[in-house]
């Protein structure tokens, strides 16, 4: 249990400075939204200048940008390529963090197996993944309930972030 919450302790700055990010981001997206929401004849203009294969490459074939969910699609992308990054480099620091500062023989002769100490650091990042993605999911929600009633977009806000939660499981394993 020692290596747990000091797995959770050391990542506890970097967890804080990445939720921040993540609910900035969110919420500047969003800001964006009501911007580009008052002249949607514009918007539709703008999008048929993009050549369908740019569309493809961006995600942005069939979504309507007047919608927030439409719009939340395209912000999506963004959110599941930084949280994608922050999943890797946290499931590339747990281990090779003892190998770098020359302390794995020390954890290893401490009265816990090498299971329990992988088991720990496992569940750790775990959990720190899981509360990126909360905090993720919250500032979404808080965000999206200033433009709709955010009940009727829950069940595709749920997805979104189930997905997320399955890339983010993907890069940090």
């Amino acid at each position: 249990m020692n290596i747990f919450i000091r797995e959770l302790k050391a990542h506890s700055r970097s967890l804080l400075i990445w939720s921040l990010s993540m609910v900035a981001l969110v919420a500047a997206g969003m800001m964006k939204f009501s911007a580009l929401s008052t002249d949607t004849q514009a918007l539709e203009a703008l999008m048929k200048q993009f050549p369908a294969s740019i569309q493809a490459v961006f995600g942005m074939t069939g979504l309507d940008l007047a919608t927030v969910s439409g719009y939340y699609g395209i912000l999506y992308l963004y959110l599941a390529l930084l949280l994608a990054i922050h999943a890797g480099l946290l499931g590339e620091e747990l281990f090779t963090k003892e190998e770098r500062e020359k302390t794995t023989e020390f954890l290893y002769v401490r009265p816990v197996s090498r299971a329990g100490a992988i088991t720990a650091k496992l569940c750790a990042g775990l959990c720190v993944v899981a509360l990126l993605n909360i905090v993720t999911m919250v500032s979404s929600y808080g965000s999206i309930a200033g433009f709709v009633d955010p009940v009727s977009v829950r069940e595709e806000l749920l997805l979104f972030m189930a997905a997320l939660a399955i890339i983010q499981l993907v890069f940090f394993f």
